[in-house]
């Protein structure tokens, strides 16, 4: 089989069986049963973090069938369905802080169409809010949210402190609401 290197989508890895997949699933429904409202998972670089990620956002979907010999698929896991709202910072614009600000909201407000929530506002903390609160009010369901590359905005601009540090203020309000 092949190395599944670079490849983010657990379902490209596992759907023709043709690349190696080491099964952490069971770390999944450990992360699960714990119960813990906040986790913050860190891994050096390229050490499989979107990934898992994106292995946790199928998971708590209710894809059960994706999972078919795996040992979440064998467990006593109930494949209830959550919400998931994912948001990959990788994939934010954050040239300045204004653009970040912007390009985060613009994330949120295609995240809440698809979920026919409607967003009215520019601050990107009531934003993130009424999103998560407007999912979980819809689904009658706790909503999950999966960051990726949450520092991204900051490490992209070290040459420049103080747009790093106008980054870093931003996400700080931004991810104090969770």
């Amino acid at each position: 089989k092949k190395l599944p290197i670079g490849i983010q989508s657990i379902k490209k890895i596992l759907s023709n069986n043709e690349y190696v997949y080491v099964d952490k699933t069971r770390f999944i429904k450990q992360l699960i049963d714990e119960g813990t409202p906040h986790y913050f998972l860190s891994r050096p670089r390229r050490f499989g973090k979107s990934l898992f990620l994106n292995t946790l956002e199928e998971v708590l979907s209710g894809n059960k069938e994706l999972f078919k010999d795996l040992q979440i698929y064998k467990s006593n896991y109930s494949w209830e369905k959550y919400p998931v709202i994912h948001l990959d910072f990788s994939k934010i614009a954050n040239r300045t802080p204004d653009q970040l600000e912007k390009a985060i909201k613009t994330r949120l407000e295609i995240i809440a169409k698809k979920n026919n929530i409607s967003i009215i506002t520019n601050d990107v903390e009531v934003a993130l809010d009424t999103l998560i609160t407007g999912i979980s009010e819809k689904t009658n369901s706790k909503a999950v949210v999966l960051i990726d590359e949450y520092d991204k905005p900051i490490i992209d601009r070290l040459n420049n402190f103080e747009i790093a540090r106008a980054n870093k203020d931003i996400l700080k309000g931004f991810f104090g609401v969770l």
